[in-house]
């Protein structure tokens, strides 16, 4: 299973624990207290949810800050209502496709970059370190999508071999699979 369609699960699995925790209300009288619920799974529930958004989304994410706000008080009816909206938003926008890690983004003007750098070597004449740049982009590239999708990789993977796990697996097509062949061995 990808990793996404584990985070997936698991948000599924912690929205439901939240409505089971939700119907444990009981009823608080006095002026400025909230209704409790029961305090140990709640307790495990928001450890839980604060791990897989700290992972999945990162702690600069404003799916995890607004969680931390929502449980920053006691975790009592109120908070952990508003936490499962948290969690409701966080797997929308999972499954919508509306999530950009910075760090990817980074990655991507990085390769941007030493792409552009491996064209001016390619058109000053130093075409050995052209393409040495440019295969080194490619191979980090099918590293990186094999680690995004929890693809099993031998130590020290060749190229060639990355190119066929990612489409075994159907992170693309063969007709990728084969570009990318032939982009490698060009």
């Amino acid at each position: 299973m990808r990793r996404e369609a584990r985070i997936l699960e698991h948000l599924s699995t912690l929205i439901t624990q939240a409505e089971t925790i939700l119907t444990s209300r009981k009823a608080i009288h006095g002026i400025g207290f909230d209704d409790v619920v029961d305090l140990e799974p709640a307790q495990q529930w928001v450890t839980q949810c604060q791990n897989i958004l700290d992972r999945a989304f990162g702690k600069d994410s404003a799916h995890y800050e607004r969680f931390m706000k929502c449980i920053e008080e006691d975790v009592t009816y109120h908070p952990v209502l508003k936490g499962v909206g948290v969690m409701k938003a966080a797997k929308a926008d999972l499954e919508q496709g509306h999530l950009f890690r910075v760090r990817q983004l980074v990655e991507a003007d990085v390769f941007d970059d030493m792409l552009e750098q491996a064209k001016h070597l390619l058109e000053t004449g130093y075409y050995q370190a052209a393409v040495v740049v440019a295969g080194a982009v490619l191979e980090d590239t099918l590293r990186k999508l094999c680690q995004r999708n929890d693809l099993a990789l031998v130590n020290r993977p060749k190229l060639d071999g990355m190119n066929a796990v990612l489409a075994k697996a159907g992170v693309y097509s063969m007709l990728t699979q084969k570009r990318v062949t032939s982009q490698a061995h060009s």
